[in-house]
């Protein structure tokens, strides 16, 4: 500044451009002073930075990066988090009852959130099992994410994952209804697939396949000599009721047997799908029926008989069927 000897000396406020003071600047130069004041300055590591920047990146919604956003922050409200703020609660997990309910624990550790996962085909951790740190599984899931060998269903899924397992969590909270692994994991593909087919544009909207869905829902006959056993299930999870229903028909379409029953002890839909199937297999041999074919329209089942689950009850169940199925 060029000094004008003409003019009086006068006290001016350095901070602003024009010397006059503001609050924002005075704020600053309160953050300014603290910093400096401190010991050490806490330095964001590389690879944290690049997480944090990965976040926003993500291939998914809006309101979905906000809420992995918030899950590394610890922004979530879970038990743990509410009780660090002085409200008064048992932090047991409200749906597994066998640990404290943290962040990490809901969305990857709860007994419910590792069925949801072990529906998925969502890779796992290199140790075979997810991490106690919510940073290295959202590591882990936003590397798998960048993988261009894998498919949408394995690498860019798992946004709708977390959110519809934090939902679900909240849905048993606050409505008291519990969800099945299953229909969690569907909505999950079913919103995924919807985002995706928006990002393409209106092409990939014009032409939807109307005539193949249409067409799946028919009825096709078996070969000559043989039948088919259509199996059926459904659980109503908040009523505890599940059941099973089958018909056997010729190549001519006849109806040749019809049965249905109830199960007891429902668990997934999973489990009952396999119950269902189980219980028709075991009829054809009791029936001495041998060129049968099952239909069954499950998605979940096909997945657990391509080996697609890590749970034990589950294995279990699809050995039995095979073992029957090799008796026909």
């Amino acid at each position: 500044m060029k000094p004008n000897l003409n003019r009086s000396d006068e006290v001016v406020w350095g901070l602003t451009k024009n010397g006059i003071y503001s609050s924002k600047s005075g704020y600053q130069l309160l953050d300014t002073l603290e910093v400096l004041s401190s010991p050490t300055t806490l330095v964001t590591p590389p690879v944290e930075k690049q997480l944090w920047t990965a976040i926003w990146k993500t291939k998914t919604t809006p309101k979905l990066r906000h809420f992995l956003w918030r899950t590394l922050s610890g922004a979530l409200a879970v038990k743990e988090r509410l009780r660090s703020r002085g409200i008064l609660l048992d932090t047991t997990c409200s749906s597994c009852n066998e640990a404290p309910e943290d962040i990490g624990h809901v969305l990857f550790h709860c007994r419910f959130a590792q069925e949801v996962w072990a529906l998925s085909s969502v890779p796992m951790p290199p140790s075979g099992s997810w991490s106690r740190s919510i940073f290295l599984n959202l590591h882990h899931l936003i590397s798998c994410s960048r993988k261009r060998n894998l498919s949408p269903e394995r690498g860019l899924i798992f946004p709708w994952i977390l959110w519809h397992i934090w939902k679900a969590i909240n849905s048993l909270c606050f409505d008291h209804i519990r969800l099945d692994p299953a229909v969690v994991m569907d909505k999950s593909k079913m919103d995924a697939e919807i985002w995706r087919n928006l990002q393409t544009g209106v092409k990939g909207l014009a032409n939807p396949p109307v005539s193949l869905n249409h067409r799946a829902h028919v009825w096709s006959k078996p070969p000559d000599s043989w039948v088919k056993c259509n199996v059926a299930s459904s659980l109503v999870v908040c009523e505890s009721h599940s059941g099973g229903a089958r018909i056997v028909r010729d190549a001519t379409g006849s109806a040749m047997y019809h049965s249905r029953r109830a199960f007891s002890r429902p668990e997934t839909i999973l489990v009952v799908d396999l119950i269902a199937l189980k219980w028709s297999v075991k009829a054809m041999v009791s029936l001495k029926v041998d060129k049968v074919m099952f239909e069954i329209s499950s998605g979940v089942l096909r997945d657990a008989f391509h080996g697609r689950t890590l749970l034990p009850h589950v294995s279990c169940l699809v050995s039995e069927i095979l073992q029957c199925l090799n008796r026909l």
